[in-house]
């Protein structure tokens, strides 16, 4: 855990981030001071999560049940995704529910006077897709990704997902496709800027080609293009302090904690 205090403007600020973006992606069920988000096809239990709509949320003992049984009744997961500092006390009601720590992750911001220049990759070319972009990169970056965090081998991704993927692009997310010498190496996104603010996300590395600055370089042309269209704050989420060490050399600092809660499987 990060032992870093954060001013409560910027909590406030992060979390009303979170909460709008999800808002804006997913079917919402709100129950009590809790507002649960629900893909509306995939069961990841990575896109279905619920969030502490205010800081000191009351009446668990009654609402958290509600929210379990939403979860369950649409074969979700039930979870919970919050900036820990935000919602200090909910942590210990969620363990009492049965809830357990999933992940507690580092955020990270950046600022414009942070961004960090950044030494060439030689080989390297990091393009942004767009949604009349070839086919075959946007194959190659949902591949790039599966294999790279480890979640599938996307060799051959359907039409269909080819064609998900364009319709985010088109909705305002940012794909980064980084190739080496001609080879895809290495993927990055952000979401779509919101009242000056954007996440920097899915930075990964195929096996074969880490170690050689691909992500940090990825990193840093995200945070460029969003700095050049406006963005004041980029926030990202990084699983330990060695993958937290890649971003700061770019730019980003550690700020607080998110808290990933779960109910076992």
């Amino acid at each position: 855990m990060i032992a870093c205090r954060v001013p409560d403007a910027a909590l406030l600020r992060l979390q009303r981030y979170l909460y709008d973006t999800a808002f804006a992606s997913y079917a919402t069920v709100t129950i009590g001071p809790f507002t649960a988000f629900f893909h509306p096809e995939n069961p990841l239990r990575f896109l279905n999560y619920a969030i502490p709509a205010i800081p000191k949320p009351a009446g668990a003992e009654t609402t958290l049940p509600r929210v379990i049984d939403e979860f369950r009744r649409r074969d979700r997961l039930p979870r919970f995704e919050f900036i820990e500092g935000y919602a200090p006390d909910l942590a210990p009601e969620l363990q009492r529910f049965g809830f357990l720590v999933e992940g507690r992750l580092h955020l990270m911001t950046a600022e414009p006077a942070n961004l960090a220049a950044r030494s060439a990759v030689p080989g390297l070319q990091v393009v942004r897709l767009t949604e009349e972009s070839p086919g075959d990169l946007i194959a190659a970056y949902r591949s790039v990704g599966a294999r790279g965090f480890g979640t599938g081998d996307e060799s051959d991704p359907a039409p269909e997902t080819i064609e998900g993927t364009r319709r985010s692009i088109a909705r305002g997310m940012g794909a980064l496709l980084a190739t080496l010498d001609g080879q895809p190496a290495g993927v990055g996104s952000f979401t779509q800027p919101r009242d000056g603010l954007s996440e920097v996300a899915g930075i990964a590395t195929l096996p074969e080609f880490r170690r050689r600055g691909i992500a940090g370089a990825v990193t840093a042309e995200a945070l460029r293009m969003l700095f050049e269209e406006g963005v004041t704050l980029a926030m990202l989420t990084a699983a330990d302090e060695r993958a937290g060490r890649v971003y700061e050399r770019v730019g980003f600092r550690p700020r607080t904690t998110m808290l990933h809660m779960a109910m076992p499987e």
